[in-house]
């Protein structure tokens, strides 16, 4: 894992070295060329999140709405049970 600063200054070295992907691997050493080319993509994108301090905001999955009604509909249905004694919720993490 780099720190920002680290991108930022392969992202200037190689715009300084005239878009040379190996001048910049070979100078600092870091990034892989891969990891470099998705770093510039990414920085000429959006500089601004490219380059941003924290961790990357994601759209989440499902709307909070969506969320609501699964979880309405989940508890409804697991206190209508056939035998009217409703039905044991288990939950498990997903690896």
């Amino acid at each position: 894992m780099y720190s920002k600063k680290d991108k930022k200054r392969a992202i200037e070295l190689y715009y300084q070295y005239e878009h040379s992907w190996r001048a910049v691997v070979r100078k600092l050493g870091y990034p892989s060329l891969g990891a470099l080319k998705r770093w510039i993509k990414e920085y000429e994108k959006d500089p601004k999140a490219a380059l941003a301090v924290g961790p990357k905001s994601r759209q989440p999955k499902y709307s909070r709405e969506q969320q609501k009604q699964l979880l309405i509909t989940t508890l409804t249905t697991a206190n209508s049970s056939e035998d009217g004694q409703g039905t044991r919720l288990s939950w498990q993490r997903s690896a």
